[in-house]
């Protein structure tokens, strides 16, 4: 597919995947959406500097994005905004597994922190809850497996080592164990389950 601008990230539902929502960063800084696979796309659904978003599992209405602010949340498809959290994250994740629960990382003077929407069973509200994340220093991108929503990986790096390294979690964030170190002189590391 061509495009006018150059498209850094895109995300899509698990249930309805032709709706796509593409994070531009040239010639503007925006999200843009198609419903049809691609063949025709949105004018910008939200101008600002995206760094991710991911899409309900189950409705590809409901989307999350991460800008410098914190998080932001669509329940209309775009269609209007509300900032959900106000804690600057690097990376959003989220696993078809555990739908309700999309979760971020990010850093902080005191150290990295995962960030994940949980429910309050009283009221049946959603809250965002932070937790650090001990030893692991400068946190870049997160994974949740599409299986086990308690299983999840993020890259870091290990207390002051220089190389990145791969964390794995298989209690939803509680303990993590370094799993990998990356080569010398290496940046963050992308990751997929």
């Amino acid at each position: 597919m061509r495009s006018k601008v150059i498209v850094e990230k895109m995300a899509t539902s698990q249930s309805k995947p032709d709706t796509v929502y593409a994070i531009a960063h040239w010639p503007r800084e925006a999200l843009f959406k198609t419903s049809d696979g691609g063949q025709t796309w949105s004018e910008p659904l939200l101008e600002a500097m995206l760094y991710s978003a991911v899409v309900h599992p189950n409705n590809p209405n409901i989307i999350w994005v991460a800008d410098k602010l914190g998080i932001q949340e669509s329940v209309n498809g775009g269609g209007s905004w509300r900032r959900v959290s106000t804690l600057p994250v690097r990376d959003l994740a989220i696993s078809p597994d555990a739908p309700e629960r999309p979760c971020a990382v990010g850093n902080s003077t005191e150290g990295s922190f995962l960030l994940c929407r949980a429910t309050t069973k009283q009221y049946r509200k959603y809250h965002w809850v932070q937790s650090p994340i001990p030893g692991v220093q400068n946190v870049g991108r997160l994974t949740i497996s599409s299986t086990q929503g308690n299983w999840m990986m993020l890259s870091g790096r290990a207390g002051n080592a220089l190389e990145y390294s791969v964390f794995a979690s298989q209690d939803s964030g509680r303990s993590w164990q370094e799993i990998f170190r990356g080569p010398k002189d290496y940046g963050p590391l992308t990751l997929t389950v």
